[in-house]
């Protein structure tokens, strides 16, 4: 996180076991980055965690603000649609995977899981700062700003075999 978005960390919290195993490389590159920490004990840092196994680092960090009409308006779009996504580690394992495809932006329906739930940011693996996530009630909403939907499963007239496309569009929702 601190290579991909370190204008986003505001502080860390190091445990003692974590600075005894960190290479030169991190140690300089926290140092680096002029980012506010603290260091505690083990045992301390064990109560701000609730994994069994802490790395022995925690960021905080501010939540990322999109531009969602600028995404939205732009001439090509690749994006994903999530309904009702309800496991957390699901949800992270999404994020992580669009990002990881380069997709431009994931929205999700307000049922689905907090994307900043703990075990949402742990699945992402960090991917929840750089993917732009929003909240719509229906796909809908998307399908307003000219975009083509292909879908595993629509209830509409003009449904189209996947078997038959033959071109992507350029701005186009999964």
């Amino acid at each position: 996180m601190l290579l991909h978005q370190p204008a986003s960390v505001k502080s860390l919290i190091v445990s003692e076991g974590y600075e005894r195993r960190e290479t030169d490389q991190h140690r300089r590159l926290r140092a680096s980055r002029n980012i506010s920490s603290c260091r505690c004990s083990d045992r301390t840092f064990a109560t701000f965690s609730k994994l069994d196994t802490p790395q022995g680092i925690l960021a905080i960090v501010r939540q990322p603000q999109w531009p969602e009409k600028r995404i939205l308006g732009q001439p090509s779009l690749f994006a994903v649609f999530g309904e009702d996504l309800q496991d957390p580690a699901n949800v992270g394992a999404i994020i992580r995977t669009a990002a990881a495809l380069n997709v431009d932006a994931l929205w999700l329906t307000p049922e689905s899981a907090d994307i900043y739930h703990p075990k949402v940011v742990r699945a992402s693996a960090g991917a929840v700062l750089s993917l732009p996530v929003f909240v719509t009630e229906n796909i809908a909403r998307l399908t307003e700003h000219e975009v083509m939907v292909f879908a595993a499963q629509v209830a509409a007239d003009h449904t189209v075999d996947l078997e038959s496309v033959r071109t992507i569009p350029r701005r186009l929702v999964v």
